[in-house]
């Protein structure tokens, strides 16, 4: 595999067969190429602080991953990855309330969504609030969004989340989007 443009950044791998898809790990490149068996292989662009993810090919076939999100890649005897990094990384932050007041330590749940097939198109990513009930998310690419503040769950599938009624956002390139958000209690 030879990748372009991500080394400012991490690329992570995964394999992919019938038994499901393997543990994820960072790629260890030299001269932004590395040695992979044959098969499929899922990879993941990280990039610095500053920067998402703008462009990702070989382009996932099914056209709905986003190139931030994993994306799947034959390797036969040889498969260039090309990602593409942009800057303009967004920002999102707010305060966590239970009626109207903060709440420290509670973790927040942000995934990047679909909203018209219904699906998860990147594992979510947590982080705490602060004691004073502030949360923030950094390096987000632009797009569909939701969030939600619960100390009920492990936010592990998106039913999870429409149970939690986590809160639709889109997130545009440059923003600093202030969302707070309600405790849910998952009642």
């Amino acid at each position: 595999m030879n990748t372009t443009g991500a080394n400012t950044g991490k690329v992570m791998g995964r394999r992919k067969d019938l038994a499901g898809t393997g543990t994820s790990e960072i790629l260890q490149l030299t001269d932004n190429r590395t040695l992979l068996a044959p098969g499929r292989w899922e990879f993941q662009a990280i990039p610095p602080p500053g920067y998402y993810v703008s462009r990702f090919s070989p382009a996932p076939r099914d056209g709905n991953t986003r190139p931030d999100g994993w994306n799947e890649v034959p390797v036969l005897n040889a498969a260039a990855v090309r990602v593409v990094l942009s800057g303009g990384a967004s920002t999102m932050h707010g305060t966590v309330k239970a009626s109207a007041d903060p709440v420290g330590g509670a973790p927040v749940f942000l995934e990047a969504w679909d909203p018209v097939n219904r699906r998860r198109l990147i594992d979510p990513r947590e982080t705490r609030a602060d004691m004073r009930g502030n949360y923030r998310f950094e390096g987000l690419a632009p797009g569909s969004y939701r969030v939600v503040a619960t100390f009920e769950y492990m936010i592990s599938d998106f039913k999870a989340m429409d149970q939690m009624g986590a809160q639709p956002v889109d997130i545009e390139a440059h923003a600093d989007l202030q969302t707070d958000l309600e405790l849910a209690d998952g009642r």
